[in-house]
């Protein structure tokens, strides 16, 4: 699919913006891919610094949508890269994310982390 023309302050492109920039974070050079590959302190740091690095180019843009694509597209990263004290981890990815907010079943970034999130907790049993 190409978009052609599209406004600045258009979803279609704030969205392709974003994106462009979180896959040249993640696979951009070697160093990007050593980082993403470790998933340790190194990479969580680089994370936080990238997450700042968003603020002033979408913290003014009044799009609720992007903003939540935005959130839920790094929760699923910061979910992946804690393995050390797990369940700690997802208690705080759950009050952060999940706990008391709204379901956005039309925003596929929160619906891809709501699904990694709960990937085993919410599968049928095999007999019954």
């Amino acid at each position: 699919m190409v978009f052609k023309n599209l406004p600045k302050n258009d979803l279609n492109t704030l969205i392709l913006d974003f994106n462009l920039r979180l896959d040249y974070f993640l696979y951009g050079d070697t160093n990007s891919l050593i980082r993403m590959a470790k998933r340790n302190q190194e990479f969580r740091d680089s994370l936080d610094v990238f997450k700042e690095k968003l603020i002033p180019l979408y913290g003014n843009i009044k799009k609720e949508f992007l903003h939540n694509y935005i959130r839920y597209s790094i929760a699923s990263i910061e979910q992946l890269t804690n393995f050390k004290n797990s369940e700690q981890s997802r208690l705080l990815n759950y009050n952060f994310y999940l706990n008391e907010m709204p379901v956005l079943y039309n925003n596929n970034a929160y619906m891809s982390f709501f699904n990694q999130f709960y990937e085993n907790i919410l599968s049928i049993p095999e007999s019954c």
